[in-house]
């Protein structure tokens, strides 16, 4: 598979002892199978949702698995302040450099956001 930003070839990557990704050397990129990002943020389901996935604006970058499809960007936080290009054939997910710390720390908000909202509405 080639890099969907600068077209170089991507290398496995060990993120942790069970997870390995594709990674562009160069850019630092990352490719993420279906379900690789949940597993890796240690949430239950799949995210972005996969219907989510499927619509919205087409990126310009093509998917690294299925070569001529255009991935579809989705907005991960609220105002849209991270995109993540999604395939909306095979469902991976393209992360550019850095954005998986960016992805921990909107999902700790979300988790927040949601403990709060439990605890006001009791």
């Amino acid at each position: 598979m080639n890099c969907p930003k600068c077209l170089n070839s991507l290398s496995p990557f060990n993120f942790e002892s069970d997870l390995f990704f594709d990674r562009c050397d160069f850019c630092k990129g990352m490719w993420l199978e279906k379900g690789e990002l949940a597993k890796t943020m240690g949430e239950k389901e799949d995210f972005p949702e996969p219907e989510r996935a499927k619509s919205g604006p087409k990126s310009s970058q093509k998917c690294p698995k299925c070569l001529n499809v255009n991935m579809i960007e989705v907005a991960l936080s609220p105002k849209g302040k991270l995109i993540l290009d999604t395939c909306p054939q095979c469902s991976g997910v393209w992360l550019d450099s850095k954005e998986l710390v960016k992805i921990q720390k909107v999902l700790r908000d979300i988790r927040i956001e949601t403990k709060k909202k439990k605890i006001g509405s009791l």
